[in-house]
């Protein structure tokens, strides 16, 4: 199954330039966590959702994750030729959301460009919405067809640390990820809750008895696809209170640890290197200013003259450049950072920067940390996570039009 994270970026970025610099230029910008304030101040407005009608639905498999009450759902590919229907908003507040902010952003430049005065980005887009707090007025915005629940990482974690014994975690995932014997190096690296229960998804119609009919069911995979198909399932079978875990574990790897109370009592990781969010990149790069970042991508991307132009996103300052593929080769040239933190990382989630760190430990090098998501993650999180715009600062030579 495609990776979910992966898909959404591709759905995203294809066909865009410019990630971030058109903020708080063309358009204006909100957190999340500040929408309801915005939203309370305007007597007009209108909530655009720019996702496909599937997503906007949930009826995208692996992609329900509702979306906000009133919203008007305006596919990306359409908008164009349907910008006509928003004339009576031309100079009235526009909030625009996607699933993770990357075609709100296209659809924000779009409108600005063709004379609506007032455009407004909401960062972070639904994944971020979810990951608030349940205090805040954000999270009650939110409404779905899904007859189950999503569940962020932060609010999973918080209800663990409250009651463990109220939920029940079953893990999807297949039995070569699960059992770290996977040929893809960052599956084998994901990690697992401690006391989850697993069963692939292949083989849960056969063990539904296993399933107590008492507790919260969470359903955990990888990426978030698996999990929903599963959680369908168990609804069919009389299991109504179940949720899925936001973008499996690749998300709450992506999560500031801060964020996570009690993650070191109930999730293991099982590898010879650490796994860093692009927020725990930030302070571990300030608490080791002699770390060595190691940057994995071909030669081409890490001198953002890849032919796919939106791989063209520049490089972590004073990192050096080994492709995974001659990384064997190259060792020698490290054989100083052996006792000495080393930050791996690659684009965004791919198995790349897994392999160079199994093979850096391998090698006897003995503080390695791969950067969950990658250069394209700390990008991503300078711009649509409050108070991080300074990781904006740690990528160089970020070409033009990508900026």
């Amino acid at each position: 199954m495609k990776k979910i994270f992966v898909l959404i970026f591709l759905l995203e970025s294809l066909g865009s330039q410019a990630q971030f610099k058109y903020d708080g230029v063309k358009y204006a910008t909100v957190f999340p966590k500040d929408l309801c304030s915005k939203l309370s101040d305007e007597k007009n407005y209108l909530l655009l959702d720019v996702r496909s009608r599937e997503e906007f639905a949930d009826s995208a498999s692996g992609l329900n994750i509702g979306h906000l009450k009133d919203a008007l759902n305006i596919n990306i590919s359409e908008l164009g030729k349907r910008i006509k229907e928003l004339e009576r908003y031309k100079n009235l507040p526009i909030f625009i959301y996607c699933s993770h902010s990357q075609r709100s952003r296209r659809a924000s430049r779009m409108l600005a460009d063709s004379g609506f005065t007032r455009v407004i980005n909401i960062n972070g887009g639904m994944t971020a919405i979810h990951q608030l707090e349940a205090s805040n007025c954000g999270r009650a915005k939110i409404t779905s067809n899904s007859p189950y629940a999503v569940i962020a990482a932060q609010e999973l974690m918080q209800k663990l640390s409250n009651d463990p014994n109220s939920i029940f975690l079953l893990d999807v995932r297949s039995d070569s990820a699960f059992r770290k014997i996977s040929l893809d190096a960052e599956e084998n690296a994901m990690g697992y809750f401690t006391q989850s229960v697993h069963i692939p998804y292949s083989n849960l119609e056969a063990q539904l008895k296993r399933i107590p009919a008492d507790k919260e069911i969470v359903i955990i995979d990888l990426f978030g696809d698996d999990a929903y198909k599963a959680t369908d399932m168990l609804y069919r079978n009389g299991h109504k209170k179940t949720a899925v875990l936001l973008e499996g574990i690749e998300r709450l790897l992506l999560t500031d640890r801060q964020e996570l109370p009690g993650l070191e009592k109930y999730f293991q990781l099982t590898t010879p290197f650490g796994i860093l969010s692009s927020v725990d990149f930030e302070r571990y790069a300030a608490a080791h200013p002699e770390l060595l970042s190691l940057d994995v991508r071909t030669t081409d991307e890490f001198n953002s003259k890849h032919a796919d132009y939106w791989r063209n996103i520049g490089h972590l300052v004073n990192a050096i450049n080994i492709p995974v593929k001659n990384l064997e080769a190259g060792l020698i040239t490290l054989e100083s950072y052996k006792n000495k933190p080393v930050v791996v990382y690659a684009f965004s989630g791919n198995s790349n920067a897994y392999d160079a760190a199994y093979l850096l430990s391998k090698k006897g090098f003995s503080n390695v940390q791969v950067l969950a998501g990658g250069i394209f993650n700390i990008r991503w999180t300078a711009a649509n996570s409050p108070g991080h715009d300074i990781l904006g600062k740690w990528v160089t030579d970020i070409p033009e039009p990508n900026r």
